[in-house]
């Protein structure tokens, strides 16, 4: 028995509809199902320097609001975790986030690099002159003094003061 096109036609619009709508159906449900879910201290990523890994990501996870599992199918996932690592201090691009699997995220990060130590505050800034993290490293690196510019309140942050920045560029 021969089926005319029309009819084959009909059959399989009505089958591609039928899972389309069972797609759209079910999607909702499996972007939160465990199992396409990562964990966020399961993260592969470099770490700045002098920090350990854990400290690292739970301050990431921290700076970005994300929970503890990650809803890995939402399309935004990719742009939230790059945002939340682009947060960080240390971090001065994200270069890409990939999201390989449930247990594969990768993470690629340029971070910032120790340039000046602003005495006598003790603190470090980066080539532009962005405050870095207390633990940054100071050995080896050049001596500036500011009497009349205190470090910004947080690190992450530009000095804000016109000589330390150009300093740093030097």
């Amino acid at each position: 028995m021969v089926i005319p096109f029309r009819y084959r036609f009909a059959l399989t619009s009505l089958l591609v509809g039928a899972l389309a709508l069972a797609i759209f159906l079910l999607f909702p449900r499996l972007r939160h199902a465990d199992r396409y879910r990562g964990d966020f201290a399961a993260i592969d990523c470099p770490v700045p320097p002098g920090t350990e890994r854990d400290a690292f990501l739970r301050e990431v996870q921290y700076l970005g609001g994300l929970p503890d599992r990650l809803p890995l199918l939402d399309a935004d996932a990719s742009t939230r975790l790059a945002e939340a690592f682009g947060r960080h201090p240390w971090v001065e691009r994200v270069e890409r986030v990939e999201i390989r699997s449930a247990s594969e995220v990768v993470v690629r990060l340029d971070f910032r690099v120790p340039k000046l130590l602003v005495l006598p505050f003790n603190r470090v800034v980066d080539r532009h002159g962005v405050l870095l993290p207390t633990n940054a490293p100071t050995d080896g690196l050049p001596v500036f003094t500011a009497l009349d510019a205190p470090p910004p309140s947080e690190a992450g942050k530009p000095w804000g003061d016109a000589a330390i920045e150009a300093a740093a560029r030097r």
